[in-house]
């Protein structure tokens, strides 16, 4: 399935390329990073990486091509391609197909609403947030209807997140009293009934920018099922774990408003069902299914030259149990602030994220100077705190990361 749609993909695009009434576009770049750990110095990234943004434009119809290249020193070279899509322009309604990256929701660093496109996740949230989003193939349409635009997208071939492999410091295992037998995830099906539906409605006016979105799809991450085996009972001989992807709903919207010196924005999302992890023993398959709501406000303006901005997230788990490894309140801020000098050659960047549950956070500081308008370096620190929790569990990570960049 991936194959042939990969191929006609191709096709689409060679066909679209000579209908193109214009030059092309070309834009991309290289870069190494070469990142270590703060406590040992170890190595633990050093890659060089070439991506490549080639477009064409003609009277009605565009195409994107976007193709990456990697190699690391650890492992072998990589090649992929982040985004390749053919758009179809008419009086009403904009037609796009292909490999496509999807952002929807108005948070800046979590995801609520924005759940088309899934996450790669192998450093963690350590990569620039453009690159931690993944593209999927699918075909959407956005119809325009006064003021609204209304917009459907159906993806035929599931895609997965992208999990931390083990051996790597992002990899974190499940916490079993005995060692459980880890079984592959069961792939996800092919046929129409298994594709995945999204629509939303955008409308903006004056004074008010806002969205309705809502999916029927696959949980892009994985969810442990436990078959638990006993020798007697209470004392446990075997586990097998299976990670699986299974269905959820979302219904939600997001809007932002200008008032006065100040950008608000609000956000939430009313999923269901979802899995939580279970401690009760007598569970048959390791987990519990609930409801949970997911609501966000922030603020964003300008103080004395700094961009700033901060979030607060909450999430509550309806008919929660005490047993579930899960809280039944959780709360993450995040904050962010940014200075520019010397006409944005030297820029000051800082975004934290704070769990409030455990306690803990991650923070990444960094500073970027371009000599150059094509040349830049960058040098960044991941500090985790707490002992616990999301950014807690890799509180032995603090991470400094050294950039050099050549964009074209």
């Amino acid at each position: 399935m991936n194959r042939k749609l990969m191929l006609l993909l191709a096709a689409m695009l060679v066909a679209a390329a000579s209908l193109s009434t214009q030059e092309p576009s070309l834009h991309g770049y290289l870069r190494h990073q070469l990142g270590a750990t703060a406590n040992d110095s170890r190595v633990v990234r050093n890659v060089v990486t070439a991506e490549v943004e080639l477009g064409y434009r003609g009277t009605d119809v565009d195409v994107l091509l976007n193709p990456w290249f990697e190699i690391a020193s650890d492992s072998g070279p990589e090649i992929g391609i982040r985004e390749a899509y053919l758009d179809y322009y008419t009086d009403f309604v904009d037609l796009r197909v292909g490999k496509q990256i999807v952002i929807w929701g108005k948070a800046d660093g979590l995801a609520i609403t924005d759940i088309v496109s899934p996450k790669d996740l192998t450093d963690f949230l350590i990569p620039d947030f453009r690159e931690l989003r993944l593209g999927v193939i699918a075909a959407s349409a956005q119809a325009y209807i006064g003021p609204a635009v209304v917009e459907f997208i159906y993806v035929p071939v599931f895609t997965a997140s992208v999990l931390p492999a083990p051996g790597s410091i992002w990899y974190t295992s499940l916490e079993t009293p005995i060692e459980p037998t880890i079984n592959p995830a069961p792939e996800v099906g092919s046929s129409l009934d298994d594709g995945e539906f999204y629509g939303r409605l955008h409308m903006q006016t004056s004074s008010l920018d806002f969205d309705l979105a809502g999916g029927y799809y696959w949980t892009n991450e994985p969810s442990p099922t436990i078959t638990k085996e006993f020798a007697s009972p209470g004392v446990l001989s075997s586990l097998t774990v299976t990670p699986e992807h299974y269905r959820q709903w979302l219904a939600g919207g997001a809007l932002s408003s200008s008032v006065g010196p100040f950008i608000l924005r609000g956000e939430s999302g009313y999923f269901t069902p979802t899995r939580f992890l279970t401690t009760d023993m007598a569970d048959a398959d390791g987990y519990v299914e609930k409801h949970y709501l997911q609501s966000l406000v922030g603020a964003d303006t300008v103080l004395a030259g700094i961009d700033l901005s901060a979030q607060v997230m909450h999430q509550y788990v309806f008919e929660h149990e005490d047993a579930l490894r899960h809280d039944e309140h959780s709360w993450t801020a995040t904050f962010r602030a940014r200075k520019s000098f010397l006409r944005e050659q030297l820029v000051f960047d800082a975004f934290s994220y704070v769990g409030f549950n455990a306690p803990d956070a991650l923070a990444k500081v960094g500073v970027t100077w371009a000599p150059a308008d094509a040349l830049s370096f960058r040098a960044e620190g991941n500090l985790f705190f707490g002992d616990e929790g999301q950014f807690g569990a890799y509180d032995d990570n603090d991470l400094v990361v050294i950039s050099t960049r050549y964009s074209y």
